[in-house]
């Protein structure tokens, strides 16, 4: 994501779907909108800012500075019974808890440490380890977690959701965190440099994050019951643009920014910001291990590369999403 791009407010839309809201359907009908559209709510409950910039009409909150500046293309994450939305903002070394009204669509934020935590455990929120400018969120299938990368910590920390309140606490040292950089309480990881976005495979056995800085895909295996997350040991824990000791090396994997998985879970896709590329990894669901083609199928690109397919129009690529049927990405 370019930096013009970050945004200091969260701004919420409604998407006038027939059935869902038939008020806003109605009114929607009314003004020539057709099914589908985007209708921002009025007054406070359109939008939401930091509250050390309040704007007029929008509604604040706490530790919501900077959601996805220059990297995050997944820099907000809603609970899978759409009940919770977190908002990774790296200017406060935050993540954002909103309650979500599920007829409306309104968001609150909870008081004190329920509403946020964050690195300092400033503005009231809980304290967090590993979280220096935090940009992607991804929420385990089952709810019970969610998964922050920090761009500044180069890490991936780990929280326990309370599925009741929405609230996050950080399992304990050592499973909590893990980090490229030799972080207090965080375990050693690999491939973590810069790390951007996050995903987790539909099944919940497998988190993958892109590393923008080191150029890579690291690996983890999940603990469905706890959340907790173990990195291979051998060259299946990562995968790098360049040949780089304990890791598999792939094609066009310079600054990875986007990533998706097909709902089947056979697939993983990343968009690489440097390569100006599309890339496709075969997945096996029974260890997660990625395997990419080098016979021009495992990669799209901008310019022509050996074992690549030469495309158009994906320089830059950032953000990168499959269609639910699995027909299109």
């Amino acid at each position: 994501m370019h930096p013009r791009l970050g945004l200091l407010a969260l701004t919420l839309a409604v998407v006038l779907a027939g059935g869902l809201l038939p008020a806003l359907s109605d009114a929607a009908a009314k003004n020539g909108l057709s099914r589908g559209s985007l209708v921002q709510k009025a007054g406070k409950g359109g939008c939401i800012v930091d509250r050390s910039t309040p704007k007029q009409g929008c509604a604040a909150a706490r530790a919501l500075k900077g959601p996805g500046p220059f990297m995050g293309s997944r820099a907000i994450a809603l609970s899978p019974n759409g009940q919770n939305v977190y908002v990774a903002s790296s200017g406060s070394d935050a993540i954002a808890s909103f309650v979500r009204n599920k007829r409306s669509g309104n968001l609150t934020q909870r008081k004190r440490t329920r509403g946020c935590i964050s690195a300092k455990g400033n503005n009231g929120c809980a304290k967090a380890i590993g979280m220096d400018g935090p940009n992607s969120l991804a929420v385990s299938p089952n709810g019970r977690n969610v998964y922050a990368t920090s761009r500044d910590s180069s890490s991936i920390t780990v929280f326990r959701r309370n599925k009741s309140t929405g609230a996050l606490k950080q399992l304990p040292p050592g499973s909590g965190c893990i980090a490229d950089l030799p972080l207090p309480g965080c375990a050693p990881g690999r491939a973590l440099s810069g790390a951007d976005v996050v995903t987790i495979s539909p099944d919940g056995r497998n988190v993958y994050v892109g590393s923008f800085f080191g150029s890579a895909v690291a690996i983890f295996n999940r603990d469905r019951s706890t959340g907790a997350l173990s990195q291979p040991a051998d060259t299946t824990g990562c995968i790098t643009d360049a040949l780089t000791t304990g890791c598999t090396q792939g094609l066009a994997l310079s600054s990875p920014e986007g990533m998706a998985i097909s709902r089947d879970g056979e697939n993983v896709y990343v968009a690489t910001a440097v390569s100006n590329a599309v890339l496709s990894f075969s997945r096996d669901p029974s260890t997660g291990v990625l395997t990419q083609a080098n016979d021009g199928s495992g990669c799209i690109v901008e310019s022509p590369l050996t074992s690549c397919t030469t495309g158009s129009n994906v320089s830059g690529a950032n953000a990168v999403a499959v269609s639910p049927d699995d027909r299109q990405v």
